[in-house]
């Protein structure tokens, strides 16, 4: 994350990791001084805990690798958190489609960051990237922040005619030590 950090690791003979390479994950800004923007959201639920959880569950244990009883804490003590701004979901004919939630950053409460963010396409990515500004905006928000990985990258096109910002592409680089 700083200034020819990739250089500096390809200088001292690291190589990216096969399974990490650089792209594996990208992080967009966008500035909420651009203010909203017009665009209908009209698939966009608030997460209800009756409706969503169970489909929600899957999502987040499979993203985060984690027991479903996990997920199912993390996001019921997410949606009661006092800082949370956005908790959305999607859903066509039952199936869940779209899922997001965005909080402050643990460590910069200025950041508003999207801590897990899927959509089966790009027009409920468009959505729910939209009704998250509109949300920050109506917070007050200055700073937000996208994470993208896995399945998303291929719709790297939306963050970019939304008007994001790519600031931050990530590898992981490694280098065999001997002895």
């Amino acid at each position: 994350m700083h200034t020819n950090s990739i250089e500096l690791a390809r200088k001292w003979v690291f190589k990216e990791n096969k399974d990490y390479p650089l792209g594996y994950k990208l992080y967009f800004h966008y500035d909420l001084e651009k203010g909203k923007i017009e665009e209908k959201t009209v698939d966009i639920e608030l997460f209800d805990s009756e409706r969503d959880i169970d489909d929600c569950v899957i999502s987040v244990s499979s993203f985060f690798k984690r027991s479903k009883e996990d997920a199912r804490k993390d996001i019921l003590r997410i949606d009661s958190s006092d800082d949370l701004v956005s908790h959305l979901v999607i859903r066509k004919d039952g199936k869940l489609e779209g899922y997001c939630y965005a909080l402050p950053n643990s460590l910069n409460k200025e950041i508003i960051a999207t801590f897990h963010l899927e959509a089966s396409n790009e027009e409920y990515l468009r959505q729910l990237l939209v009704h998250v500004i509109d949300d920050c905006l109506e917070k007050g928000e200055k700073y937000f922040l996208v994470d993208v990985i896995g399945e998303l990258l291929k719709f790297e096109n939306v963050f970019t005619n939304l008007g994001f910002d790519k600031v931050a592409t990530w590898g992981i680089f490694e280098k065999v030590l001997s002895k």
